[in-house]
C-alpha cells in the first residue's frame, strides 16, 4: 500500500504539472485566483520535480525507509487542501478547488493511516 500511495501521489503531481503547463487558463479558471502564466509554470515545475523525486525514491530506496516521504507528502497535502478550502470558501468553489479538497483530503487520510500503522504494529 505504501508504494501504491506514493505512485498515486507522483502521478497526481505529474498530471498537475502537465495541466499547468499546457492549459494554464483552464487551471486558473477553476480557482478563485487570477491567471498568471509565470505562476502556472512555477507550479508545474514544482509538481514535475516532486513527481520525479518520489519516483526516484521508490526506485532507489527500500519501501520501509520511505515513511518520512509518506509523512511529508501527507503533510503537504494537508496544507494544499487547506489552501484550496480557504480559497474556495472566501472566493468561489471552482472545479480545481473541489478536486484539490477531495484529492488532498484522501492523501492525508491514507498517509496518516500508513504512518500510524507503521508505529502501531
Amino acid at each position: 500500500m505504501n508504494k501504491v500511495y506514493l505512485i498515486l501521489w507522483a502521478t497526481g503531481a505529474f498530471v498537475s504539472s502537465i495541466a499547468h503547463l499546457l492549459a494554464p487558463e483552464f487551471m486558473a479558471n477553476g480557482t478563485a485566483w487570477p491567471l498568471a502564466n509565470g505562476w502556472q509554470r512555477e507550479i508545474a515545475f514544482f509538481d514535475m520535480f516532486l513527481a520525479l523525486f518520489i519516483l526516484n525514491e521508490l526506485r532507489t530506496r527500500a519501501i520501509d525507509s520511505l515513511y518520512n516521504l509518506i509523512f511529508a507528502t501527507g503533510t503537504l497535502s494537508f496544507f494544499l487542501g487547506i489552501n484550496h478550502l480557504v480559497s474556495a470558501t472566501t472566493g468561489h468553489w471552482g472545479y480545481i478547488h473541489v478536486a484539490g479538497c477531495i484529492a488532498n483530503a484522501a492523501a492525508v487520510i491514507v498517509s496518516l493511516s500508513l504512518v500510524l500503522r507503521k508505529f502501531y504494529k
